[in-house]
């Protein structure tokens, strides 16, 4: 896709123009620089390329950025059959164009985004075994410090094959200057380390917490649990499956572990598998789960969907719906109400996958009110 003159005007003049509203961080800064060119341009409903299909610039900056490769090296490793028309020197100039519209948003004086929490990162939850060096989670306090705080277990997204815990550690930050403790968990990653190893890590990372919360002022009797996209998907899975027989915590010596989950909230998630829609949109799923033909258990094990009861946790699910896996936010808010669970969906109309990364916008900005409304509901009343 050749990008004309005035098109690449629009991209610096939009990435830096909307950075200025944003927290000097990475994750919210290239945030703006993904979905600007896209939403001012083209409309940003069109988040992932489908494989094998030729996709414009800005889809995949914007894939690129959800499933967390290096930004820079992106641009410099890309597949020549990929590249713009105009060859390596656009891709190089992009390159620069984006980082300069980065530091200009991360100008002195500008306040970070919400500083008060306080934070102790990369603790073990566990150890000796291969990839053990992932297996960490953030811990984040309210300012005043506390006890008896109520916990919220936060996952992070990146299509169960890249990212990290830091990708949101402002809108954990967030969470926990409302009077939460808030607790931010890495996981292995796929394909190195399939399906089930980031179900396990997440409920070897709750072992952990059932433990440990206590020491950091955490009242495991209310806790809740959120992500987005795949640790939206992660989240249902540890409130619905963590005492089935087909997991195995991930590093936890407590044979007697167990786990009450008072609310979850999902953003955006997969929650069933076997529904033929899915691999339509994506190929991510099969690094994840493997091919479905030559592993079809996989894809039942690992849908939040099929571990649904009427012990399954009060639910919020939020979602866009110009998401193209919007409908796996329907059919999980219909079973789930079909069983019982007290369940509410809120769908953002204009919205589509990982909106609540654009920190600055209304719809993100509502996302998260609705999200700390609920918890204070179930965890606070």
């Amino acid at each position: 896709m050749a990008m004309k003159g005035n098109r690449l005007i629009s991209l610096t003049y939009s990435a830096m123009g909307w950075s200025r509203a944003a927290p000097c961080s990475s994750a919210s800064c290239w945030s703006m620089i993904s979905f600007s060119w896209g939403v001012r341009n083209m409309g940003s409903s069109f988040i992932w390329s489908r494989p094998g299909k030729r996709s414009p610039f800005f889809l995949e900056v914007s894939t690129n950025f959800y499933h967390g490769q290096n930004r820079v090296q992106f641009c410099k490793d890309r597949p020549r059959s990929q590249k713009m028309k105009n060859g390596p020197k656009n891709s190089v100039l992009v390159c620069l164009l984006l980082l300069l519209a980065l530091a200009s948003s991360c100008y002195k004086g500008e306040k970070a985004f919400h500083p008060a929490a306080k934070s102790l990162r990369d603790i073990p939850y566990a150890r000796g075994i291969p990839g053990d060096e992932l297996l960490k989670l953030d811990i984040h306090r309210p300012k005043d410090g506390g006890k008896n705080l109520p916990v919220i277990v936060y996952i992070h997204g990146g299509g169960w094959t890249s990212s990290d815990k830091s990708e949101m550690d402002q809108w954990c930050r967030r969470i926990a200057d409302r009077g939460y403790l808030v607790i931010n968990v890495n996981y292995r990653l796929a394909p190195e380390f399939p399906f089930p190893t980031a179900v396990n890590d997440c409920l070897g990372a709750m072992c952990w917490i059932v433990r440990h919360a206590a020491e950091y002022g955490g009242d495991i009797s209310r806790m809740g649990i959120t992500g987005g996209s795949a640790g939206g998907h992660l989240a249902a899975m540890v409130a619905g499956a963590w005492n089935d027989p087909h997991f195995s915590p991930t590093g936890c010596e407590d044979k007697n572990f167990s786990l009450k989950i008072k609310a979850q909230v999902p953003f955006f998630g997969v929650f069933d598998f076997e529904h033929p829609g899915v691999m339509k949109l994506t190929h991510i799923p099969q690094k994840f789960l493997g091919p479905k033909k030559e592993k079809p258990e996989n894809y039942k094990l690992a849908s939040p969907i099929n571990y649904i009861t009427r012990d399954t946790p009060p639910t919020l699910i939020i979602v866009g719906r110009l998401d193209p896996i919007y409908s796996q936010s329907k059919i999980y808010y219909h079973a789930l109400k079909k069983a019982g669970v007290p369940v509410q969906i809120k769908v953002y109309p204009l919205e589509t996958h990982g909106f609540d990364f654009q920190f600055w916008k209304k719809a993100s900005k509502d996302a998260f009110e609705r999200m700390m409304a609920f918890f204070d509901q179930y965890l606070k009343s």
